[in-house]
């Protein structure tokens, strides 16, 4: 099973312990996580801009990811689908990858709830679907 992994997702995984963290922990341990070099661009600008984190330790996170999640394409076409015209590729891209689900806190996103078969799930969704005991419930 490929599932997308949105921006959003990531950064709160990063950093902080709690859902999200959970999540990627529980899909690295099951299925492909996907992602595009966009997502990582917008996850290395609001850890840089937002967080401050230190670029030493962006640049190990995002070898991380490289190494355990597959990287595809941009899309070459994007179909105008969400309110945030800006999410239209990432869903492209999920779409044209033929991933089984994407992961978003993204409310352009989950409003959509399902587009050609392909369902988007909040980090909360995702674990009720698979019957994940959140450890801070």
């Amino acid at each position: 099973m490929k599932v997308f992994i949105d921006n959003n997702v990531l950064v709160a995984a990063y950093m902080a312990q709690g859902l999200c963290r959970e999540v990627l922990a529980y899909c690295d341990r099951r299925f492909d996580m996907v992602v595009t070099e966009a997502i990582l661009h917008e996850f290395e600008a609001v850890l840089r801009k937002k967080f401050k984190v230190p670029a030493h330790r962006i640049k190990a996170w995002l070898e991380e990811i490289r190494t355990h999640y597959l990287l595809v394409p941009e899309p070459k076409k994007v179909l105008s689908r969400c309110r945030d015209a800006s999410d239209d590729a990432h869903l492209q891209a999920a779409l044209d990858a033929d991933c089984d689900l994407l992961i978003s806190g993204d409310k352009d996103l989950l409003v959509l709830k399902k587009v050609e078969g392909l369902p988007i799930l909040s980090p909360r969704q995702f674990m009720e679907v698979f019957g994940i005991e959140n450890e801070e419930s």
